[in-house]
């Protein structure tokens, strides 16, 4: 499967509808509309774990739980991360996807073969 890449609208939200669009081969926009309607986000946008679990399952990925990253190494694993810019305690929080080699990061145009240093995985939903 060809994944479609989904930039996210604005450098401050939407990352983890963007991650949820790109999985549901969706638009940014379609995934907004069914992420509100079913609780994968709240009223800012912003999708916690639990919302995200809640969505893998809604796709049909029962049972998928995340695993806990150190944020020290680049995992390899086909998944959605969540983690941290700059601070690996402290940062932002983020979202990106990773299939076959490249990272989905909604915040670029394109999909990259290198996680960015500054970005720190804490969390890893894997899925095929």
């Amino acid at each position: 499967m060809t994944y479609l890449h989904i930039k996210q609208p604005s450098d401050d939200e939407g990352c983890g509808i963007a991650v949820m669009a790109r999985l549901h081969q969706k638009s940014y926009d379609e995934m907004l509309s069914i992420a509100m309607e079913n609780g994968f986000c709240d009223k800012k946008k912003r999708v916690n774990l639990a919302q995200m679990k809640r969505f893998l399952g809604y796709k049909g990925l029962e049972n998928v739980s995340y695993k806990r990253h150190n944020g020290a190494s680049v995992p390899t694993d086909c998944g959605i991360f969540h983690g941290r810019w700059n601070n690996v305690k402290t940062g932002t929080r983020h979202w990106i996807a990773y299939h076959d080699g490249l990272f989905f990061d909604p915040l670029l145009p394109h999909p990259v073969s290198q996680l960015s240093a500054q970005f720190y995985v804490t969390q890893i939903f894997k899925h095929p």
